[in-house]
């Protein structure tokens, strides 16, 4: 569990270079400024991106990131030497998990990008143990593209596009620690290797080196280190424990959870206009969750179903679920019977479906009216599968609003909403400002852990 950062696979081996690679020489401060102007972009890119931009970005970087592992893997492999040619380095196990969170942004494995990307990972960026050529051999760019690619990951995933370590995440990725240290020193002692240098320092300079001699300097290393990732859950906990403000005296967020409904006449009325209306923000909600068709989307108060048959049509499976047996009545009218579409009778606070069988689970322009909104978050959070995609959306509106234009929310009402899903268990959850066509919307976006 080294701190100082490693090539990992492929120790030997390349062309010969002119010059040998020296800390804090000109190529390394090139690298740190790469670095810095790279994280940088990558946080604000994240922040711009729709569900479906991150994913199809993850994914592309993520292959990206694999196909430059595997070149690692193979040119280390030639000539063999069990000493180093393994992959049982930190920085392999950490670049194939992150190759992975990018690919897929599971929890666990954005989880094991944060902790050991920014505490362990990054202390190559401090003290690289890099000896031999400098710019451009093979080694220094491997190297520095595998070491670079986590910490960034790290980043762009945590302040980009808000993803959020928790204690669970914590205690998972001690274990997966623990797991390697112990089978890593075994085949060290074994092989007369010092992978991840449990066996024996590096030969260059590192924060082991003032550490004591081996194997305190391991408890010292992995003290600190524990300690580090503790503080670094510890404030996302706060934040997610405490919700973004203090909305006392706010409107609740279902401030019209006293209206009663359609029915009869009106249900047939409401549901012919409502048909005519929603498509943007079908679209919009399907284009920031990412719909595929790998998911099964539940939309909570469907209506009509206009966003139920939009997500059919990306190729998912949808189920549309609203209280009024009139506005079912309309959907089946209108769907096509060849669509992967089920509709259901219930309500927000009574989801009519099996626990972790949804990946998506949208409300647009409803919670407003939901009649309990913390038993429907409680719902919602049963019914989606870990790493399912929360969404909803609501109108803006002023303060003081009053009549139809009251039929949304304002800022503080968004900011209310995204607090109860953190009490509800949800994390990473995000407040936007978009447009719905012509119409300023409120999205608040969440996963279940």
């Amino acid at each position: 569990m080294a701190p100082s950062g490693e090539i990992g696979v492929g120790q030997t081996g390349g062309i010969t270079a002119q010059h040998e690679f020296t800390a804090y020489g000109p190529s390394h401060w090139a690298v740190l400024a790469v670095f810095v102007v790279g994280a940088v972009w990558l946080v604000r890119l994240g922040r711009r991106q729709s569900e479906q931009q991150s994913r199809r970005f993850g994914r592309v970087l993520g292959a990206v990131t694999a196909v430059i592992y595997a070149g690692v893997l193979v040119y280390g492999l030639v000539p063999f030497d069990v000493r180093w040619s393994m992959p049982l380095q930190l920085t392999d196990l950490a670049t194939v998990v992150t190759a992975y969170a990018l690919w897929s942004q599971k929890h666990w494995a954005y989880a094991v990008t944060y902790y050991w990307g920014l505490v362990l990972s990054a202390q190559a960026l401090i003290s690289p143990a890099l000896t031999g050529p400098d710019f451009p051999h093979y080694r220094f760019l491997a190297f520095w593209a595998i070491h670079l690619v986590v910490v960034s990951t790290a980043i762009y995933l945590t302040w980009g596009r808000g993803m959020r370590p928790r204690w669970r995440s914590y205690r998972v990725v001690l274990a997966v620690t623990l797991a390697w240290v112990a089978i890593t020193m075994t085949f060290n002692t074994i092989a007369g290797s010092n992978y991840g240098f449990l066996n024996g320092k590096p030969s260059t300079p590192s924060l082991l080196d003032v550490m004591g001699p081996w194997p305190w300097y391991l408890v010292v290393a992995a003290t600190l280190v524990f300690t580090v990732w503790a503080a670094m859950t510890w404030p996302w906990e706060r934040l997610r424990q405490a919700g973004p403000m203090d909305t006392s005296g706010a409107l609740p967020v279902n401030h019209h959870a006293d209206h009663p409904g359609f029915s009869g006449v009106m249900a047939a009325v409401c549901g012919v206009v409502f048909l005519l209306m929603g498509r943007k923000n079908a679209r919009l909600a399907a284009d920031l969750a990412g719909v595929t068709e790998d998911d099964h989307v539940v939309d909570i108060g469907c209506g009509p179903g206009t966003a139920v048959r939009l997500a059919a049509r990306r190729g998912a499976r949808a189920t549309g679920v609203d209280p009024s047996s009139m506005f079912l009545r309309i959907a089946r009218a209108v769907t096509p019977k060849s669509a992967n579409v089920t509709w259901v009778e219930g309500t927000a606070e009574n989801i009519p479906l099996r626990n972790e069988s949804a990946t998506v689970l949208w409300s647009l322009a409803t919670v407003h009216h939901w009649q309990d909104v913390t038993a429907g978050l409680r719902e919602a959070h049963r019914v989606l599968a870990p790493g399912g995609r929360l969404l909803a959306i609501e109108r803006q509106s002023e303060p003081g609003a009053t009549g139809f234009a009251s039929h949304g929310w304002t800022r503080q009402q968004a900011e209310s909403f995204a607090a109860q899903c953190h009490a509800a268990g949800f994390s990473d959850a995000v407040i936007e400002s978009n447009d719905a066509g012509r119409r300023a919307v409120w999205v608040v976006r969440a996963r279940r852990p």
